[in-house]
C-alpha cells in the first residue's frame, strides 16, 4: 500500500530520494593487505561489486533496510555481517578481515554488526538529531535549529557555517543536493522542523563526497508514511497578555499542522 505524507507550511520543492550506498575495505586479517577481486553481496537481494586493487568496494542504489553483507573469495572463510542498516541517502562502511582457510567453500563466519559507540576513523565535525531530539527543541523550522549549533549564524534570514558565504555550504534533502548549481545559491531553506526525520550537520573535516562544500554540510531526512495515521496540530503566537490593556502585538500568530498515513 502506498505510504503518504503532508506537511502545511512547508514550501519546499518535493525531490526523488537517493537511494542508499554501500561501502569499505577487505583485506587480510593477518597480514593487514588489501585482498583483490573479493565478491562482496548484499544478502537477499542482486546488488553486489568486487574489490579492487586497493581492497575497496563500492554498493550503490540499496533501497533502505537492514541487511547481511557477505565476502567470499577463493583461499579464504567466507565472512557474513548481519545488521547492517542502510537509510536512503546515507553511506554504510562495512569493512571485512578475511582469514585463510583450506576448508572447502561455504564455511561462513558469522559477525554480528553492531555500531561503535565512538568512530575513531571519522575525522569531521558531526552533530546528528532524530525527530524525538528536535521535538524537545523550541524551533519552528530547519533554519532555526540549526542557528542553535557552534559555529552556525543566522543572518539576514541566511545560514553561515564556519563564518562562510551562504553558497559555501551544501544543504542535501533526502539524498539530493538543493544547491543550485548555476549560481550555487541554496535559498531560504525553510523545512518545518515537524517534517524532518534525521538531520545531519556537518561542520568541517568532510570527505571527497562533499566536495562541493566549503563552510559545511547540512544533510536532511524527511519523515515518511506510516502504517497508522496520526497528525499533530501547533499554534504560537507572540501575545502573551491575555488580560492586559496595552499589549505591544507583533501579529506573529503561527499555526501549523501535520497529517500523515499509509
Amino acid at each position: 500500500m502506498k505510504k503518504w505524507l503532508i506537511i502545511a507550511f512547508l514550501p519546499v520543492v518535493l525531490v526523488a530520494q537517493e537511494k542508499g550506498r554501500i561501502t569499505g575495505t577487505v583485506i587480510d586479517g593477518k597480514t593487514k593487505e588489501p585482498l583483490v577481486g573479493v565478491n562482496v553481496m548484499v544478502k537477499g537481494t542482486y546488488y553486489g561489486a568486487a574489490t579492487g586493487l586497493d581492497g575497496h568496494y563500492f554498493i550503490e542504489n540499496v533501497n533502505k533496510g537492514t541487511y547481511g553483507i557477505e565476502a567470499s573469495i577463493i583461499g579464504y572463510k567466507v565472512v557474513l555481517q548481519t545488521g547492517i542498516k542502510v537509510e536512503y541517502g546515507q553511506k554504510t562502511t562495512v569493512n571485512f578481515p578475511m582469514e585463510e582457510t583450506v576448508l572447502t567453500l561455504g564455511e561462513e563466519v558469522v559477525v554480528l554488526g553492531a555500531k561503535p559507540l565512538f568512530d575513531v576513523d571519522e575525522t569531521a565535525s558531526v552533530v546528528r538529531m532524530t525527530s524525538d531530539d528536535i521535538a524537545n527543541k523550541t524551533v519552528n523550522s530547519v533554519e532555526d535549529i540549526l542557528a542553535e549549533q557552534v559555529g552556525v549564524t543566522k543572518q539576514d534570514n541566511e545560514i553561515h557555517i564556519r563564518g562562510g558565504r551562504i553558497d559555501e555550504s551544501l544543504f542535501i534533502v533526502d539524498g539530493m543536493s538543493v544547491k543550485d548549481p548555476l549560481s550555487g545559491y541554496s535559498g531560504n531553506l525553510y523545512i518545518s522542523a515537524e517534517a524532518v526525520q534525521n538531520l545531519e550537520i556537518v561542520t568541517g573535516g568532510y570527505n571527497a563526497e562533499y566536495g562541493q562544500a566549503m563552510s559545511g554540510v547540512v544533510n536532511i531526512k524527511l519523515k515518511e508514511g506510516r502504517d497508522n495515521f496520526e497528525g499533530a496540530v501547533k499554534f504560537t503566537s507572540d501575545n502573551w497578555g491575555l488580560s492586559g490593556e496595552n499589549i505591544q502585538h507583533y501579529k506573529t500568530d503561527r499555526f501549523e499542522f501535520n497529517l500523515g498515513g499509509p
